[in-house]
């Protein structure tokens, strides 16, 4: 890591943090916040999905069954994509979700950026979900260029740029945090 004591010190250091709970000596975690329209969107999901399969029960059509289940599956397979924790365990950054994580080496991370709250705006889903089940997918932006979108918000979006050691090429991730500190604390790392 860069910058004698990195992150994990600074995090020490700086008592303004909030939702950050300290596990093992140098594990810090902070867990994603849901906004209005992903709660209300998942809701809606849900139901619906509990009501067609209910009403499909009284029909007793095979091909009802069928579609009704698909749909149930394609709810608990978007479902593993949520984002549910941003970890921090000795020099990488993990974004974790349900199935699978994001793991960014701190030593790779060129800039860390606060968003617009209108950035999601300007965006297009080339795959992914827009808040069935939190914001995940690859996105791509007339301004950042394509990206991957790992979040609960629309807005409190924070973009982490760094650097594949293989490739040598830019890679950007976005994933919503509430607190800002993350960015001073990714950006001081680098410094």
């Amino acid at each position: 890591m860069k910058g004698g004591g990195g992150l994990a010190e600074y995090l020490h250091r700086d008592s303004r943090w909030e939702n950050i709970k300290e596990m093992n000596g140098n594990i810090f975690t902070i867990r994603f916040h849901w906004d209005a329209l992903n709660i209300i969107l998942t809701s809606l999901a849900v139901a619906g999905a509990l009501l067609i399969y209910s009403m499909v029960m009284t029909i007793g059509l095979p091909l009802a069954y069928i579609l009704a289940s698909v749909f149930l599956l394609y709810i608990m397979l978007s479902a593993l994509f949520v984002p549910y924790r941003i970890k921090l365990r000795g020099d990488v950054l993990v974004i974790r979700k349900l199935a699978g994580k994001y793991t960014i080496p701190l030593d790779s991370i060129v800039s860390a950026r606060q968003l617009p709250d209108d950035f999601m705006e300007t965006a297009s889903k080339l795959f992914g979900s827009n808040g069935f089940c939190g914001y995940w997918g690859k996105y791509l932006s007339p301004y950042t260029g394509s990206f991957i979108l790992c979040a609960t918000e629309r807005k409190n979006l924070i973009m982490v740029t760094m650097t594949s050691p293989k490739t040598g090429t830019e890679k950007r991730i976005v994933f919503s945090c509430r607190n800002k500190n993350v960015i001073t604390a990714l950006n001081k790392d680098n410094d």
